[in-house]
């Protein structure tokens, strides 16, 4: 991370806790957010959504913790 933007990032990271005010608290980090996400430092997997349609026959069909395929 380039020390400009460690900078920024270590401000913010800093206020929240500190702060009385939830409202304050969610302002202060939507903007840590929103700076990481302007300058492309992290990429927020949990905003996309995602979902998997397959045919009815494989409804009990799983998949086991090593990867295979459990036909069960």
């Amino acid at each position: 991370m380039p020390p400009e933007l460690r900078e920024i990032t270590d401000r913010l990271c800093a206020e929240p806790p500190g702060e009385p005010s939830r409202a304050r608290r969610l302002e202060r980090l939507g903007q840590l957010e929103e700076t990481l996400l302007r300058e492309r430092a992290v990429i927020l997997w949990y905003r996309w959504r995602q979902s998997a349609s397959y045919p009815p026959r494989l409804r009990d069909v799983s998949i086991s913790s090593l990867g295979w395929v459990d036909y069960r």
